[in-house]
């Protein structure tokens, strides 16, 4: 559904909007790891990111993200997870990814998408690109 589609969306985002806006207070927690918070008023959300050796997100994970269990709300921690990157325009893009539950039991993924194309605005100018593997389709 859109809403978790949204969970994607945000995590494949904020890191390039936090650091465009200023808006992160980065933290390293290890040599290809770093946790981003982001605070507005009095409310702090934070996601930990981890970077794969060609410098894209690979992995945002948090401890506790609230997750709907018979009616109550409980944190649990929380993955979404990027497989290949392609290039689009001057961009490299995550063009896959997957979001999941990590509980006791194991990954409980509840959503999957790949990119199939992409139509954004780089500098006022309109640019629309599809990935080469679905251009080869």
């Amino acid at each position: 559904d859109v809403s978790t589609g949204w969970a994607f969306l945000v995590a494949a985002l904020a890191a390039a909007v936090a650091i465009a806006a200023g808006a992160a207070c980065w933290t390293a927690i290890g040599d290809d790891t770093a946790r981003a918070t982001l605070t507005h008023a009095r409310t702090s959300v934070s996601l930990a990111f981890r970077f794969g050796p060609h410098g894209g997100i690979v992995r945002a994970y948090t401890e506790a993200r609230w997750r709907e269990v018979a009616g109550r709300y409980v944190p649990t921690p929380w993955e979404c997870a990027y497989g290949a990157y392609e290039r689009h325009g001057d961009a490299m893009v995550p063009v896959d990814g997957d979001v999941a539950w990590v509980l006791s039991e194991g990954r409980l993924s509840y959503w999957r998408a790949r990119l199939v194309g992409i139509a954004y605005r780089y500098g006022g100018e309109a640019i629309r690109t599809t990935p080469p593997q679905a251009a080869a389709r």
